[in-house]
């Protein structure tokens, strides 16, 4: 499972959160997909609420949704060996994100919106699976210590 550190205010206090980045979703990287989709796409998986991802194919029938190479490159990248996406920590030079640690450093081009007051950013994201449920990228952990 991809997870993301957030800061959270608890209290009064800044803490770093360990949560989902895709709630309900997990990423499995796989050998045979053809073997692994005939293994989960089963009545005993679907009873235990687990489901594929599926997209409509060009007959109208879903068909399994796996990620490009570029998407599972990404995926790869941005998380960690633990599969954690860690808080970034930037800065804002002359309108231009600029981050010096953590999982954005050279992603600076992906972030579609930041949010300072909640030290999030919110990354682009063109596939509606990559999502999430407001319809906005996958949001991750970033400080902005300074502005000019």
């Amino acid at each position: 499972m991809l997870a993301r550190e957030c800061a959270r205010s608890h209290a009064g206090a800044w803490e770093l959160v360990r949560e989902p980045a895709y709630p309900g979703s997990v990423f499995a990287a796989v050998r045979d997909a053809e073997a692994f989709v005939e293994r989960v796409d089963t009545p005993a998986f679907a009873a235990l609420g687990i489901h594929l991802i599926t997209t409509q194919s060009a007959l109208g029938t879903p068909e399994p949704r796996f990620l490009s190479q570029r998407e599972a490159d990404f995926v790869r990248r941005i998380g960690d060996a633990r599969h954690v996406i860690r808080m970034s920590v930037g800065d804002v030079v002359e309108g231009r994100l600029v981050v010096h640690e953590g999982a954005l450093v050279g992603c600076e081009g992906l972030v579609a919106h930041v949010d300072r007051h909640r030290r999030s950013a919110w990354l682009q994201a063109a596939d509606p699976v990559l999502r999430d449920a407001s319809g906005r990228g996958l949001r991750v952990g970033l400080e902005v210590v300074s502005k000019s």
